[in-house]
């Protein structure tokens, strides 16, 4: 067959179509977002850490034993497939982020390819072409794809594994890639991406077995299955076994995540919030340690520490059982609620920085609307039900114990992209108005229950900070210091009487840049004022008063943190900070037991006094001689 009709034969097939048109989406709207949108060359919170962690593999620290690494040999926080992934980009590449974001972009080809072949498996021709064009043309898997997130990786291992159950069309070579095993391998793998794909392990489980012919069939299907998953997720158990002598199974951040899903806080906002630590992935853990050491003690496992979180989410249910109830309630409804609830990037922000982000125009919660109302028009189907039913239902039960962010949500986007190509099928099937009458009425109850108020917290201010952050972290101090005043504008709008601290930090931080320490200090202390348990931004205050020659100022703010918190009496940062502030004093013989702590315990650069501008050295040289 010449070539040019071989190319013409396989463009007809809806896998390879929707894979081209997703591949070609994505590097168009890269492309466009690599120079307008500075957030995507530059990542931030969650991406920023996956680079940092993937390039220290690279450099050799491959368990995370390094006592100055991101993990400092303690159990995993982030899940750790992504982070290994990257490895390969960082050996190669001095500058991986572009190549990597185009390897995304291939990945977005094949979830789409997957979920078209998987629905053409389940649902004919025309459900391929319908659950290959909605993954490629998704808004939020799009979006995402565009900066460094594991939600494109998560998501081509939800529709591999979804692909992996359906039955091959004859036998042979393709037997295997459907057998237990390769579902097992895909789970393990996917549960190493986004834990979520592990409550959906008993059923698929149970429709390989219920497939086996005779009892040692079934059995030899359920063997294969769970240790082909267990090959995948040992390893993770392994490492944190081995390097911490606790066994965590994935990360040490499952039950923060179920306290962050849950409590006053979060109900108030209608967001993952909580008082006790910030919800930021470099921060979070030392201060969920810190806030229980106080009730477990300062020698308290991380195993400890994340069963007393998860405690703590199961007791405030007893404590206040309806509106706990009543929150839930409202997190299963916002699964297919229009709102994307941003965290490391905003949908809002992206689209308002690449409008060309509009050409992947297919919204979410329609997508949820319509494959859930196809599960339940396919309820008496085993392979639908058991399969990719349970793939999408599961990411439904976490996301209402923990929040539908947006980037939580987004990789179940092939499952229901496949149920909905089933909800066609059914339609179609018989040509009967009734099913397309109950398909449109199902279609726009989910849709009014979606947007019934009140809705998730929209967090548009989210977004501003986020794009602040990121011009800061490029010097480019104005620009971070007008979008952080939008974000007090935006949020102050959403919130009020609510006040917002970051922004004033922000600033702060943007002021102190400029050289200007003198307007720096009240916009810090403005921030303070709202939120004065943050010792760090504190810290800052007490280095912009040294700096306008303010130290007796400057040890009281430092010597507050402890005030505030006794158990940073043994952070090395603060004891740095007040020796610092004592010799500007003359008080050398006090300052130096807190400025050897700080040389002898810090390990990092900003908690150790000789790397800031205050040199003690000079002033201790006759002390030293005695």
């Amino acid at each position: 067959m010449p070539f040019f009709d071989l190319l013409r034969t396989r463009l007809r097939e809806p896998a390879t179509a929707a894979a081209i048109a997703a591949v070609a989406l994505r590097l168009l709207l890269l492309s466009a977002a690599w120079t307008a949108n500075p957030m995507v060359a530059h990542p931030q919170l969650d991406g920023d850490v996956y680079l940092q962690w993937s390039a220290e593999i690279a450099a050799g620290d491959l368990l995370g034993t390094d006592p100055a690494g991101l993990l400092r040999g303690g159990p995993l926080f982030l899940n750790p497939l992504y982070a290994y992934l990257l490895v390969p980009f960082q050996l190669i590449f001095e500058a991986p982020v572009l190549p990597i974001l185009v390897a995304q972009a291939l990945l977005g080809g094949g979830t789409a390819a997957l979920a078209a072949t998987t629905a053409g498996r389940l649902f004919g021709r025309p459900g391929a072409w319908i659950a290959g064009l909605a993954v490629a043309f998704s808004a939020v898997l799009t979006q995402l794809d565009l900066h460094l997130s594991v939600s494109g990786l998560a998501a081509f291992l939800v529709a591999g594994a979804a692909w992996s159950c359906v039955p091959p069309s004859s036998s042979g070579r393709w037997r295997l890639v459907h057998s237990p095993i390769a579902t097992g391998l895909w789970l393990g793998l996917g549960a190493l991406a986004r834990p979520v794909t592990l409550f959906a392990l008993p059923f698929l489980l149970w429709l390989h077995v219920r497939r086996g012919e005779g009892r040692t069939a079934r059995i030899r299907a359920a063997g294969g299955l769970l240790v082909a998953f267990g090959l995948c997720v040992g390893p993770s158990l392994a490492r944190n076994w081995i390097v911490t002598g606790e066994p965590i199974l994935f990360t040490a951040a499952s039950g923060a995540n179920l306290h962050l899903g849950n409590n006053p806080d979060s109900r108030r906002f209608r967001t993952m919030a909580t008082p006790h630590f910030r919800f930021n992935p470099r921060e979070m853990h030392d201060d969920a340690r810190r806030y229980m050491s106080l009730r477990l003690g300062p020698d308290a496992s991380w195993g400890e520490i994340s069963a007393r979180f998860t405690n703590d989410a199961i007791e405030e249910i007893w404590r206040q059982p309806g509106d706990s109830i009543a929150f839930y309630a409202r997190k299963v409804r916002w699964f297919v609620s229009p709102t994307e609830v941003p965290s490391s990037a905003s949908f809002e922000m992206d689209r308002e920085l690449v409008p060309w982000l509009r050409l992947a125009f297919l919204p979410t919660w329609l997508l949820m609307a319509a494959g859930l109302v196809g599960l339940w028009a396919h309820r008496k189907r085993p392979d639908v039900l058991l399969g990719v039913g349970s793939l999408g239902l599961a990411h439904v039960l976490v996301l209402t114990m923990v929040f539908p962010l947006s980037h939580y949500r987004s990789p179940s986007v092939p499952a229901f992209a496949i149920l909905a190509a089933g909800l066609v099928h059914w339609v179609l099937a018989e040509r009967r108005r009734p099913r397309l009458l109950a398909a449109g009425i199902g279609i726009a109850a989910l849709g009014v229950l979606g947007v019934v108020p009140p809705g998730p917290g929209p967090l548009r201010h989210t977004g501003l900070m986020n794009l602040s952050l990121t011009y800061g972290s490029l010097d480019r101090w104005d620009k971070a210091d007008e979008l952080a005043q939008r974000a007090t504008t935006v949020y102050d709008a959403e919130w009020a009487p609510l006040e917002l601290a970051a922004p004033w930090f922000q600033r702060g931080m943007s002021a102190y840049a400029r050289g200007r320490p003198a307007d720096a200090v009240p916009l810090w202390r403005r921030g303070l004022e709202i939120q004065p348990q943050n010792w760090e931004e504190r810290l800052h205050v007490c280095v912009s008063l040294l700096s306008l020659a303010r130290p007796r100022e400057a040890l009281a703010e430092a010597q507050r943190c402890i005030e505030i918190d006794a158990r940073l009496r043994g952070h090395p940062a603060v004891r740095s900070r007040i020796g610092e502030c004592m010799v500007r004093l003359g008080e050398h013989r006090q300052a130096r037991p807190h400025l050897e702590f700080g040389l002898r315990v810090g390990r990092f650069p900003r908690d150790r006094p000789a790397d800031w501008a205050v040199d003690p050295f000079p002033d201790l040289r006759g002390d030293r001689r005695q």
